[in-house]
């Protein structure tokens, strides 16, 4: 190891630390008092793993969303409206917020890929994560707006 990666690397007592269980790392202190060398191997060892599993998960995210957003079918997914009016026969505001699918986007045209779910289960589920996460995110941003449109709008009724 160069000196570089000797002082990335975490020391013996960070590595028991985050490895090992508290009720046993007196004990393990103790051994490893003893067989400090190849403790601190194997911990390494161990962290590394952990780093590279870590780098492995992150990079298979990337491939699944990636794969997601060229075979998933687009969906369109709706405008979210809120109006807000007073009632003077009740003296009330009512507000109402509406969400209904694009009109302009009912058929979706797309080129025929056919997954099948049964046969590849794990990449149906990235696309399902895939479209969750898009739709709550565009749904979420459009309902906070409209949200904020209806305090604006009670706002200015009452000053």
């Amino acid at each position: 190891m160069t000196e570089k990666t000797e002082k990335k690397l975490p020391t013996l007592m960070e590595l028991i630390d985050k490895y090992v269980p508290r009720h046993t790392q007196t004990a393990f202190m103790q051994m490893s008092f003893q067989y400090e060398e190849q403790i601190r191997e194997l911990l390494l060892q161990l962290h590394e793993m952990y780093r590279r599993c870590d780098e492995m998960q992150k990079y298979m995210h990337g491939l699944q969303t990636e794969y997601a957003k060229a075979t998933m079918i687009r969906v369109p997914y709706g405008r979210i409206t809120a109006t807000s009016e007073y009632s003077p026969q009740f003296m009330t505001d009512n507000y109402r917020v509406v969400w209904q699918p694009d009109p302009r986007q009912m058929v979706i045209a797309q080129r025929r890929e056919p997954l099948n779910p049964e046969e590849f289960p794990h990449l149906m589920q990235a696309i399902i994560r895939e479209f969750e996460r898009e739709f709550t995110t565009t749904v979420k941003d459009q309902l906070k707006a409209e949200y904020h449109k209806l305090y604006e709008a009670a706002h200015k009724r009452v000053a």
